[in-house]
């Protein structure tokens, strides 16, 4: 069986430059969604990007515990490596292209 798929040429019809802020500990993060420029999409619907940054061994500044009760998190790295540790004590390994 072949499938086609059909893809129609969308235009960008405005850009907005992210918001410089301090998340967590102390990390630094680029907000694109809530912005001043764009409106809250709801209220726990966040856009950051993070990095690139270069942190040595027990000098990296995470977010202290907090909850994300019925809160889906979703991260992509785009290149590099991450550790992700949570306040339960998960620990998990990203590499470039994968999704946590």
């Amino acid at each position: 069986m072949n499938t086609v798929i059909l893809v129609r040429a969308r235009k960008i019809s405005t850009l907005h430059a992210a918001c410089h802020t301090l998340e967590g500990d102390g990390f630094e993060a680029r907000r694109v969604i809530p912005s001043p420029a764009f409106d809250a999409i709801g209220p726990f619907i966040f856009l950051d990007h993070f990095g690139p940054i270069e942190v040595r061994p027990r000098e990296a500044k995470g977010a202290s515990a907090h909850p994300h009760a019925g809160i889906e998190t979703l991260s992509l790295l785009l290149e590099g490596r991450t550790v992700h540790k949570d306040s339960l004590g998960n620990i998990s390994a990203m590499g470039p292209g994968e999704v946590q």
